[in-house]
């Protein structure tokens, strides 16, 4: 285990750890207090200046394609041209000293391809890590032919392991996700009644995306506005951006709808959570927008139902965010479309919120029990030990 724990990292993702977004509060659930031995290779110029807190090198990939950057790649101060890379940018980006193995994370075949040519150059295992399922993946054989010969492979969600399985037939995959910090499980709720100067505040955290959240957060708004009109204390906060500036029609601000734009400082996401009754996960009932992102799990879904507060989670049943409660036996699921059947959930919870808590706190514990960040640590170590054991594969 001491070998284990100075194992050195090579981090290739298009988001670094540390980033306001799922994909690097996902990265710090996983490496934890290994980023200290791990160097963080990010592709992506979007987070180019910003303030990650580790050792990090940017490298613009896929680049520039123009002839006028060919010079830089020649002389080693760009890491790819055409698709072709550079050992010239390798060894003057690389810190003095060896690395062990190459962990990509990512979302395109792009950065994939990129890691995979770090680990083969420097003769060192890959393991991949799928974030996000991109139909260039089942497309392209180079990518086919990475995802075989990897040591290991990861993915996020059970839905997305059966359907590479189904893919990849004799080829396994383990599942790894955000885990909740200790931080992330909160006292329970101490505010049991709800009253016209109290209401029960159901709460959304995270952007709103149209791709995402169209034909099912609408709902949401309708039935809060319906049951405020029949003179139930309830209200609807909504907190991040909107994706466009105009979605969802009917988010205004009214006393029982309130959107209060994006978090900052981000260390106030627990307090918002913490100030929340009930808090919710919706996902798009149209049918081409879950069949685009069935495989993924939102990250904040563990960290919600870490609160100890009641959790609505709202989505047509391929989603995993469905799949992965109903298995677990976890959250408030409503996996019909229905404004009617929303009305009757939320008006339960006024009248019955006390029962609706006591179910919580027995999730809190089930998710602390399976999938804090402890616990996807440990399967992480496991996973690195594995890749170790098997070694880089020519």
């Amino acid at each position: 285990m001491n070998l284990l724990q100075k194992t050195k990292i090579l981090l290739v993702t298009e988001t670094p750890p540390g980033t306001p977004n799922g994909f690097g509060v996902t990265l710090n659930s996983i490496l934890g207090n290994r980023m200290k031995n791990t160097l963080v290779i990010f592709t992506d110029g979007a987070f180019r200046d910003a303030e990650i807190g580790f050792t990090s090198v940017f490298a613009q990939v896929p680049n520039h394609r123009g002839r006028r950057h060919w010079f830089k790649f020649m002389t080693g101060l760009s890491p790819e041209w055409r698709g072709q890379y550079s050992d010239r940018w390798l060894k003057r980006s690389l810190p003095h000293g060896s690395y062990d193995i190459v962990y990509s994370m990512t979302y395109s075949f792009s950065c994939m391809r990129f890691a995979n040519w770090i680990s083969r150059t420097l003769q060192i295992p890959h393991i991949i890590h799928i974030a996000d399922h991109s139909l260039e993946l089942f497309s392209s054989r180079e990518a086919l032919d990475i995802i075989e010969k990897a040591p290991v492979r990861i993915v996020i969600g059970e839905n997305m392991r059966t359907h590479y399985r189904s893919h990849f037939p004799g080829l396994d995959f383990s599942v790894l996700h955000n885990g909740p910090e200790e931080g992330d499980f909160l006292s329970s709720p101490t505010h049991l009644g709800f009253s016209e100067k109290r209401p029960m505040r159901v709460r959304f955290i995270g952007g709103l995306f149209e791709n995402l959240h169209a034909d099912c957060i609408e709902d949401i708004i309708s039935a809060i506005r319906k049951l405020h009109a029949e003179g139930f204390p309830v209200t609807l906060e909504c907190y991040g951006a909107r994706h466009p500036a105009n979605f969802p029609d009917g988010l205004t601000d009214v006393p029982e709808i309130q959107h209060h734009g994006i978090v900052m400082p981000l260390d106030r996401k627990r307090q918002i959570v913490e100030e929340a009754d009930v808090c919710i996960v919706p996902a798009s009932f149209d049918p081409k927008k879950s069949s685009m992102y069935m495989y993924s799990l939102p990250t904040k879904l563990t960290e919600l139902l870490a609160s100890g507060r009641p959790t609505l989670i709202y989505g047509p049943k391929n989603m995993e965010s469905i799949s992965f409660c109903r298995r677990e036996g976890l959250g408030c699921i409503l996996d019909k479309r229905s404004i009617n059947d929303l009305v009757e959930l939320f008006a339960d919870m006024i009248g019955n919120y006390q029962n609706y808590v006591q179910n919580a706190r027995k999730n809190a514990e089930a998710i602390r029990k399976n999938y804090s960040a402890k616990v996807v640590r440990a399967k992480f170590e496991n996973v690195l030990e594995v890749a170790l054991k098997n070694g880089f594969a020519a």
